[in-house]
């Protein structure tokens, strides 16, 4: 009980003013505003930026633009009088390596002889056709050329 007669005492504030609300004139009090005359704007000078492109860089010429491979590496392969010794496993691999390659390479030359013989079909057909065209514009031919002597005729 003693706090409470040291405490302050609360001072009540007075309250805030209302917000002013803004209110829109009347169309009767607004300015006109008529936009056929020129007025000058006075526009600030700015003044000219430094350049900040970056420098031209040197013209590379065609030659120079060629990546430049370097050579290969040659695999010499040197007649060794001295055996050579693989392991067991080693040698089953390089041999199971070996029958898949002649695989696929008898897979490969199988593909290119069918491709070689649907072109020889395709060929010959076209052929076939080019030939069948030309018979039929022979006799297209023919035709209009009687018709020609029978319209004169006529």
């Amino acid at each position: 009980m003693v706090f409470k007669l040291f405490r302050k005492k609360k001072e009540e504030l007075p309250l805030p003013p209302p917000p002013i609300r803004l209110r829109a004139k009347p169309e009767s009090e607004l300015p006109e505003i008529s936009f056929n005359e020129e007025k000058s704007l006075d526009f600030p000078i700015i003044p000219d930026m430094p350049d900040i492109r970056p420098a031209k860089l040197e013209e590379v010429s065609p030659q120079q633009k060629k990546v430049k491979i370097p050579p290969r590496r040659e695999i010499i392969v040197k007649e060794s009088v001295n055996p050579l010794f693989v392991s067991i496993e080693d040698y089953n691999k390089i041999n199971s390596h070996l029958s898949n390659l002649k695989s696929r390479l008898k897979e490969a030359e199988d593909t290119v002889d069918k491709l070689e013989t649907l072109k020889e079909a395709q060929e010959s057909a076209l052929n076939s056709w080019m030939q069948s065209l030309e018979e039929i514009e022979k006799k297209i031919t023919k035709v209009d050329e009687v018709l020609a002597k029978h319209s004169e005729i006529s």
